[in-house]
């Protein structure tokens, strides 16, 4: 999994926008990239549990950030659980998938076919 494009998506989820999509060109999106700016969200857009999910992801070394197994676990995500009544226990991490309840349906994402290969952090 790749943390870093998570929190892109998760920002603009959350946001309606792109990462840095005040900035004219890819130049100064690299520029703040390589710079260590992440595009956090204004404080009305998000909550504080929310932007700090969101610096998790945006930490530049991928050594360092969180994987996707630990952000389950942050904060943020506990409180959207919580809210939408939703049983994380029903949540596992098997070789043959990780089920997700979603109301009367299950839906299971196959990792069988990535367990061989090293996983994106």
């Amino acid at each position: 999994m790749d943390i870093w494009s998570l929190g892109c998506c998760v920002l603009e989820m959350a946001t309606g926008r792109r990462p840095w999509s005040n900035l004219d060109n890819e130049w100064a999106v690299m520029y703040h990239v390589v710079t260590g700016h992440p595009p956090l969200p204004d404080p009305s857009q998000l909550t504080e549990l929310g932007i700090d999910f969101l610096k998790q992801c945006f930490i530049r070394s991928p050594q360092s950030r969180p994987t996707a197994k630990e952000l389950l676990l942050h904060a943020w995500i506990a409180d959207i659980q919580e809210s939408a009544n939703i049983d994380s226990s029903e949540w596992t991490a098997s070789g043959s998938g990780i089920p997700i309840n979603s109301g009367n349906s299950t839906m299971t994402t196959n990792t069988a076919a990535s367990d061989s290969q090293a996983p994106f952090q």
